[in-house]
């Protein structure tokens, strides 16, 4: 179980290191999302994990949260035998806010 994630700073990232960010996260939604089968086991979730270290796993009330950046992270509801029986997923607008990107639907303005 990966449980320590690196510290980031927005303010320290070139803008290629904000696109490969935004990237590894939808990158890891994307598998994370396939490999969360509602009525299946939790195994191959925690074989992804193992072999993600940006990717921290953590008990929950209901089962497990994996984290990515601190801020997207995806909650696992497991039976008490490991079985997924839901999920949510938060988090993908607040990195992006984060990360200086405007979602007010102005024109963006280079320099702002």
């Amino acid at each position: 179980m990966n449980s320590g994630a690196a510290s980031w700073r927005p303010d320290a990232m070139t803008l290629e290191e904000k696109r490969a960010l935004l990237a590894a996260a939808y990158g890891h939604g994307q598998a994370i999302t396939k490999l969360i089968v509602i009525g299946e086991s939790d195994a191959a979730l925690n074989a992804y994990v193992e072999k993600s270290p940006e990717i921290v796993q953590s008990s929950s009330e209901h089962g497990t949260r994996l984290t990515f950046a601190e801020l997207v992270y995806w909650d696992i509801t497991l039976d008490t035998d490991r079985v997924v029986r839901g999920y949510s997923q938060s988090g993908y607008h607040p990195l992006m806010e984060c990360l200086g990107i405007d979602f007010s639907g102005a024109p963006y303005v280079e320099g702002d």
